[in-house]
């Protein structure tokens, strides 16, 4: 006899799903400051934070509060003042392939064709160009670019470029794909579209996602969990999960539940943008596969 859950239940059983799973990034104390002309400024401020294997984590917050900052120092970019960054229980001190990155701009070579691009990353690490150009192509074809293999970067649009941007980050199988407001310079329906092609590409994988968002419809939209951050210093204010499931159609921002996450969000990041001032972030920084039954949702 089936048993049918209702969506709430539907939604823990989700969520204890993910938190059985071992995690991937477990972030201790982090504390990360700059000089500035009166004195150290302190950027993140003890940062606590643990992610397990194949989440999905947006992080949000006002202007300031250092969630670029964040992801760098997560990425190996930037150098802790304090605490530690732990991948698969090992410490983080530098880049590394355990670790992938998608900037907001097109950091794709203007030289190099779509596959050549994807192949960047195998070649330097010495893979046979024969073994290289194959398994490029599966991750071309993974994100549906496999046609345009022999372009340009200058003949693809936004949307196409960070496809293949995202392909070349994944082609070598890090455990986290961390990306930084990959689709802030799109229009609204090329980034609904991307959002679709980043979801349905991370199901299928054994990645985990560490976004990067100002703009909370994608947060509750994307996200397993959202890490809310202040500024001034940045410090995490809540880690919400979003109650609901992942429909075929992708999840609507008319949901219910959806909508109270949102409203949850913007009076938590409006209350602390109220509180702190209005100083700018000044800071710019100078495959894998899921195991069968591994479910998502």
């Amino acid at each position: 006899m089936s048993v049918t859950l209702t969506n709430q239940e539907a939604v823990a059983a989700r969520f204890a799903r993910l938190k059985a799973r071992e995690p991937i990034l477990q972030v201790r104390g982090l504390t990360k400051t700059f000089p500035t002309a009166e004195g150290e400024r302190t950027v993140l401020d003890r940062i606590d934070l643990v992610t397990h294997r194949r989440e999905f984590l947006c992080v949000v917050g006002p202007s300031g509060c250092g969630k670029s900052t964040l992801i760098r120092t997560i990425a190996g970019l930037e150098d802790p003042q304090g605490g530690d960054i732990l991948v698969a229980g090992q410490p983080v001190h530098g880049p590394g392939p355990d670790r992938a990155m998608v900037f907001q701009g097109y950091t794709l070579f203007p030289w190099l064709t779509v596959l050549g691009n994807v192949m960047f990353g195998l070649r330097m690490a010495n893979m046979a160009s024969t073994e290289a150009k194959r398994q490029a192509g599966q991750w071309l074809d993974l994100v549906g670019l496999e046609a345009y293999a022999d372009a340009y970067p200058a003949q693809l649009s936004g949307g196409m470029k960070q496809r293949v941007a995202i392909a070349r980050a994944l082609a070598i199988q890090p455990r986290i794909l961390l990306m930084d407001e990959p689709f802030s310079a799109l229009d609204a329906k090329t980034r609904a579209r991307m959002q679709s092609y980043l979801v349905d590409i991370w199901s299928k994988i054994d990645i985990t996602v560490v976004f990067i968002t100002h703009d909370l419809d994608e947060a509750v939209l994307l996200a397993d969990r959202i890490l809310v951050l202040k500024a001034n210093p940045g410090a995490v204010v809540d880690l919400i999960e979003v109650p609901a499931l992942r429909p075929a159609g992708g999840r609507s921002l008319e949901d219910p539940a959806l909508k109270a996450t949102l409203s949850r969000l913007e009076d938590m990041i409006h209350r602390h943008e109220r509180a702190a001032t209005d100083d700018e972030e000044t800071i710019t920084p100078v495959v894998r596969l899921a195991a069968a039954g591994d479910e998502v949702n």
